[in-house]
């Protein structure tokens, strides 16, 4: 009874893991590069996925990387190393950016106007 219970609980935990690493977003980090580059371009590429950066600004996407910076860590990163994201972070760091007030997104102009990649988009 329980051991059997275990065994089939133990078989549904692998059987979603590969699908649970499939919402997951893998950078590799390239030289002078920390967690907060590789968050910027895996949020990138999750909004590119999924259609849903229309509305967001620079401002948002500062909020955005910071926000997962912070529950990812800021640890220095080797060359080479890779760093995964998972899409549910990603998609609760754009949820609560959408909750900034146009006075907490008037305060990341100074941050977002010193990012190239959000002043060419």
């Amino acid at each position: 009874g329980a051991q059997e219970a275990e065994q089939l609980a133990q078989e549904e935990l692998e059987i979603n893991l590969p699908s649970s690493l499939a919402g997951a977003y893998e950078q590799t980090a390239q030289d002078g590069e920390g967690i907060t580059h590789l968050a910027r371009r895996s949020v990138q590429e999750y909004l590119d996925r999924t259609g849903q950066g229309a509305d967001l600004t620079a401002e948002h996407k500062v909020y955005i990387e910071d926000y997962i910076q912070k529950k990812t860590g800021d640890q220095w990163l080797n060359l080479g190393e890779k760093v995964s994201f998972s899409q549910d972070l990603i998609k609760e760091a754009v949820d609560s950016s959408r909750q900034l007030s146009a006075e907490q997104l008037d305060n990341l102009t100074q941050y977002s106007v010193q990012i190239s990649s959000f002043i060419e988009r």
